[in-house]
């Protein structure tokens, strides 16, 4: 992988929270928030943040920055609740949150096939089923070579249940909360 010269941002504020595979991460939202410290994204501003990230571009018209600077307000005004907000956005979504100041914690929950039949009756509530969970830890792996950032993992060998996956989450949002974020300086 080339160098890439970047710059180090220190967080102020609680970070959200985005999970990979985004799939397992619908589950995970669900069970995390029932805990304090931790907050479901409003639907209508996720669907602004994506709409800004297929863009592509946050220059081109007058319109275009006008909405993002209310999607960039909207998601500052959610991280100063002091939780960490739960995205449901896809990976493609990074550099739009890093172009308006906001740096996400990318999560990769690393599946095996043992893993994902622990799963099974939750991916039955959300339609889902285990290959299609394996599928998407394969294409999102893929994906994350592309994100203009680090993202820390949780190894498939460190949890038994959906219980102690959360508590496993839990901790390494706490452990990423506390790095330093190097930030790509092409995004500035």
């Amino acid at each position: 992988m080339p160098y890439t010269l970047v710059r180090p941002h220190k967080p102020a504020q609680l970070r959200p929270v985005l999970f990979v595979p985004t799939l397992l991460g619908k589950i995970l939202r669900d069970k995390l928030c029932v805990n304090k410290g931790f907050e479901k994204c409003p639907s209508e501003l996720l669907r602004e943040v994506e709409r800004v990230a297929q863009k592509g571009s946050f220059a081109q018209g007058k319109g275009e920055l006008n909405s993002c600077g209310a999607t960039r307000q909207g998601l500052q005004l959610l991280m100063e609740k002091n939780v960490h907000q739960l995205l449901d956005l896809g990976l493609t979504s990074v550099r739009a949150l890093h172009a308006m100041g906001i740096y996400p914690i990318l999560l990769l929950v690393s599946i095996n096939e043992k893993n994902a039949k622990k799963l099974k009756k939750a991916l039955q509530r959300l339609g889902a089923t285990e290959e299609q969970l394996l599928d998407c830890v394969r294409r999102e792996e893929a994906q994350l070579e592309q994100v203009p950032c680090l993202y820390g993992t949780i190894a498939p060998h460190t949890w038994s249940d959906t219980d102690v996956l959360v508590s496993s989450v839990r901790a390494a949002v706490a452990d990423e909360q506390k790095k330093t974020v190097w930030i790509e300086q092409d995004l500035l």
